[in-house]
This record gives structure tokens, sequence and C-alpha cells, in this order.
């Protein structure tokens, strides 16, 4: 399922690291958007301390955090993988992943110091972070034919919040664009009366021969 408003999550992943009583803990948050993916950073992640004692985790991925999971990974129940995930809630991010990786020092935290030290990793790693804010996309197949490809490249490159993510001119035009959500209705209908050469109205029914735009994996 689509995200259907506005959404935080992590453009640039963040490290950080905490240590209590020498032990090491070593905080990653970066962007995930599939529990895939969480898996494939997961096992880097895995490939890349092979010699640490637990690989914590959490993620929230999908609108409103509706996937979602935290890991113990070793360590008592509720003592890492929930400090983790409440760093992700406060910092109120989705399609989010963040690990702590732990490399034990000797000396035994007891369950208080554990869910501080996994806290404190995941909440710094977060901090180090870029952020960004992401706006839902419609997506939608635009065909033409040659006659209309010029005009039709300068009208969409002209409105806002509208990006051509692919092109293919083999038969004839083929774009692939977004429209941010909140901007499709109006998008599409300046499309059509700027290419019928005609002043802007949200409810006149415009048809052009030779040009058609549908959306993907939508209901019409």
């Amino acid at each position: 399922m689509k995200h259907q408003k506005p959404y935080k999550t992590i453009d640039q992943p963040g490290e950080a690291e905490f240590r209590d009583r020498n032990s090491k803990f070593i905080g990653l948050a970066c962007g995930a958007n599939s529990e895939k993916e969480v898996d494939e950073i997961l096992d880097e992640r895995k490939s890349a301390h092979p010699k640490s004692r637990h690989i914590v985790f959490a993620f929230r991925i999908g609108p409103g955090g509706e996937i979602y999971r935290a890991s113990d990974d070793g360590e008592p129940s509720g003592s890492s993988g929930l400090p983790v995930f409440n760093q992700i809630k406060s910092a109120e991010l989705d399609n989010v992943l963040v690990t702590v990786v732990r490399y034990f020092g000797g000396t035994k935290l007891g369950i208080p110091g554990l869910i501080n030290a996994y806290g404190e990793a995941a909440r710094l790693a977060i901090e180090n972070a870029t952020t960004r804010w992401v706006k839902p996309v419609d997506e939608f197949l635009v065909q033409a034919n040659y006659a209309h490809m010029g005009k039709l490249m300068d009208v969409l490159k002209d409105l806002p919040g509208l990006e051509i993510t692919a092109s293919d001119f083999t038969d004839g035009v083929e774009l692939n664009i977004e429209i941010e959500k909140e901007l499709t209705d109006e998008t599409l209908q300046r499309i059509l009366c700027e290419m019928a050469e005609v002043p802007y109205d949200p409810h006149r029914k415009i048809e052009i021969d030779g040009l058609e735009i549908n959306e993907v994996g939508g209901e019409g």
C-alpha cells in the first residue's frame, strides 16, 4: 500500500557509537522501503561485523508504520529491540531501519543498562542521519504520436510537481511520469488544456487524437 500523505524518512544514513562499561554499541539508521530491503541491509551488517555479539534492529514501513518489527537478537526480551523502535517512533519516521551492533565488553549491563545503551545508540544514529519529507505521487503512462512530441515535452517540463521518470521514442512517444498526489487532478487537466491550446478550465472535457494518459497500477 502506498503512502497517501507526506511522510518523513531518512535520506542519507547516520551512524553513531555509544560505549558503556567497555561494551561498544554501533548504531546505523537508514531508509528501507520493503522487508526485502531490510533483509539485505541486515545481511550487510552481519558481514561487516562478524565478531559482534548481537545485531539488534527495528524497522517501520508503510503508511502509518503498518509493517514493523523489533528484534532483540538474543538480548533479554524487551531490553534492546523495543528501545530502538521507540526511537524511530519518537523521531516520527517511516520507511526506516535502525540497527545496533553490540561488541560485548565483558561486563553485564543489566536490563536498565541495555535499554539505555541501545536506545542511545539508536537515537544518536538517527540524529546523525539526514531526513527528508516524501510527497506521495501518482504514476502515469503518457503515449503520443510523434506529431505531439515537441509540444508535449515543453508542456511537461514546465509543470510543477511533475517528473518524467522514463522515456521511449522507438514507436511514438512513451513517457512514464510521476505527479505529486495532491496536484494530480489539476496537472492532468493542465496538460490537456495546454496541448489543446485552450485556457485552463478544471471542468472542461478534452480529448486529443494521438494522446493518451493512463494511470499505472491505478483504477483509472
